[in-house]
């Protein structure tokens, strides 16, 4: 049976969501997507009939409302065409509802983030929780992007909706590619006293990783460099990159790239990855999308203690694990790990198993749990149908 899809996702040009997408329809869901327009650079659009809602900006949640209304009529229409719903993120999840109210169809949410406005501990937190816990409970499936995101709507909400965890791992196809073309820095020789090259990709939203690279930088700067590469994103700001690159000559900024059509480029020219991502709820739940790249391609990473990439890396003995807080002390702490320790980790990082940066089954599993659901609406439609009078 073939399942008619219906994305609806909150930017066009998201890298997971085509990802997603391209997963499923590999092995015969068949797609149409609707999103808004967003003034971002990275990502790519779905390979799949696209329509756009129009634009929207970034935190502006009054004008969204007023323009998630508007586009209420043309979705309502894509929502009876197709047999359920994959809706990215709460917010499309909500519109999925309003406008398919009465059609029956099922509403799955993928959850890519958890945001701190929703663990908040004053009246806004209880408030998006309450929201969460009814637009989650309306949902026939769950599909959580990290094992931890469980805490959230297991222990913090107590919904009982189906789920299932599909993490951001590299696709298939992707990656068995990369292996297969052993790219430089799977067989990446001893730094041999060159400067160790530092990584840092995706969205910069980081000020520690930015202010501790550019600590170490300074201190050591015969023995350490950096390349970044992405979009700076709130929190932090961009002026605040653009002026560390500006006044570091250690740092090299590329821009914008393309997920995953740049990684090869990108991780041929660096020794090691920058991963520090916050150790406090709810960033402590989830991994970056960066442990997996790196795990593919063989690189070491530096995270902090505590954080969702930390166990993974200890498990694995694939990079430095940071314990301190402190700008200065951190960068110290990076400072003093020797050139061999660095090939030790890369070594260990080479000879990881697909499955830990691969999407392997988790295709399959996701189908059969969308195939039961349509199959599920079938059967009560025709229940409902045979004990209509007349």
């Amino acid at each position: 049976m073939t399942i008619r899809i219906l994305s609806l996702q909150p930017t066009l040009t998201v890298a997971r969501v085509a990802k997603r997408i391209d997963m499923l329809q590999r092995i015969g869901c068949k797609f149409e997507s609707m999103g808004f327009e967003r003034n971002l650079s990275t990502g790519r659009l779905p390979n799949c009939p696209v329509e756009s809602l129009g634009p929207v900006e970034h935190a502006r949640y009054v004008s969204r409302v007023f323009k998630m209304t508007c586009v209420v009529p043309k979705v309502r229409a894509a929502v009876g065409r197709n047999d359920l719903v994959y809706a990215f993120n709460p917010d499309m999840a909500l519109l999925a509802l309003i406008a398919g109210a009465g059609l029956r169809k099922p509403i799955v949410l993928e959850v890519g983030d958890i945001r701190e406005v929703q663990v908040d501990s004053g009246l806004q937190g209880l408030v998006f929780r309450r929201i969460d816990r009814v637009l989650t409970g309306a949902c026939r499936l769950l599909v959580l992007t990290a094992e931890g995101y469980n805490n959230y709507y297991q222990d913090w909400l107590g919904v009982t909706t189906p789920r299932m965890v599909i993490e951001n791992k590299l696709d298939a196809p992707y990656g068995a590619a990369v292996r297969a073309d052993s790219p430089c820095g799977r067989t990446a020789a001893p730094l041999n006293g060159r400067p160790l090259r530092i990584g840092w990709f995706g969205l910069l939203r980081d000020e520690w990783s930015l202010s501790v690279l550019d600590a170490l930088t300074r201190a050591r700067p015969k023995r350490y460099s950096v390349l970044l590469a992405g979009e700076p994103h709130y929190p932090l700001d961009e002026k605040k990159v653009q002026s560390t690159v500006a006044g570091n000559p250690a740092f090299e900024f590329r821009g914008p790239y393309l997920h995953p059509d740049s990684l090869s480029a990108l991780y041929a020219d660096i020794d090691v990855v920058m991963a520090g991502k916050p150790p406090t709820i709810p960033d402590a739940w989830s991994r970056t999308n960066r442990l997996y790249d790196a795990c593919l391609f063989a690189k070491p990473l530096i995270v902090r203690a505590g954080s969702g990439d930390a166990s993974l890396v200890q498990q694995h003995d694939i990079g430095a694990v940071v314990q301190a807080e402190d700008v200065a002390a951190a960068a110290a702490e990076i400072g003093v790990v020797e050139a061999e320790q660095w090939e030790s980790w890369r070594a260990n990082a080479a000879a990881l198993p697909p499955e830990v940066h691969t999407i392997t089954n988790e295709a399959d599993e996701l189908q059969a749990a969308l195939a039961a659901l349509v199959a599920g609406t079938k059967r009560s439609r025709d229940k409902r149908a045979a004990k209509a009078p007349g």
